[in-house]
C-alpha cells in the first residue's frame, strides 16, 4: 500500500477572486478620497513669517494684480503673489529649496526657506487638512 502524500490546491477559487476585487474596489475609493482634486471655495491667506514673526498678511482674492515683495535678512527672498498662489522667484541663499519648490495654491501649503528663517504658508478654506509624516 502506498500513501501519496496529498498535493495544495493551486487554483484560484471564487473565494479568492471575490477577495481581489474587494481589495482592488477600496484600493480605488481610498485612492480617489486621498488623491482627488481640491478646489478652493474660500479665500486664501498668504502668512510670510521671518524668525518665528509675521511680516504680512496678504488676502490673495483681493490682489487686482501680482504683487513682488522682497524679504531680506541673512540672504534676500523675492516672493512673487498673485491671485491663485504664491511661488519665490529669487533668492541667493546657498541651497534654493524654497525657489524649487514651485508655486504653492491650496490652504496648509508652505514654502521654507531654512537659511533665511522664513517661511510662507498659504491658509483658508479648501485644501488639504491632511498632514502626513
Amino acid at each position: 500500500m502506498s500513501c501519496k502524500p496529498s498535493q495544495p490546491k493551486l487554483r484560484p477559487t471564487l473565494a479568492d477572486g471575490l477577495v481581489l476585487l474587494c481589495v482592488v474596489v477600496l484600493t480605488v475609493a481610498v485612492s480617489f478620497f486621498v488623491y482627488r482634486p481640491s478646489e478652493n471655495t474660500g479665500a486664501l491667506t498668504a502668512v510670510i513669517s521671518q524668525d518665528g514673526t509675521i511680516l504680512r498678511q496678504v488676502q490673495l482674492s483681493a490682489l487686482t494684480e501680482p504683487s513682488t515683495l522682497e524679504v531680506t535678512g541673512s540672504h534676500t527672498t523675492k516672493i512673487l503673489l498673485e491671485r491663485d498662489g504664491v511661488s519665490v522667484t529669487a533668492t541667493d541663499c546657498p541651497s534654493q529649496d524654497c525657489l524649487h519648490t514651485g508655486k504653492i495654491t491650496r490652504a496648509g501649503q508652505s514654502i521654507v526657506c531654512l537659511p533665511q528663517h522664513l517661511v510662507i504658508h498659504l491658509e483658508g478654506s479648501g485644501g488639504a487638512d491632511l498632514v502626513l509624516g
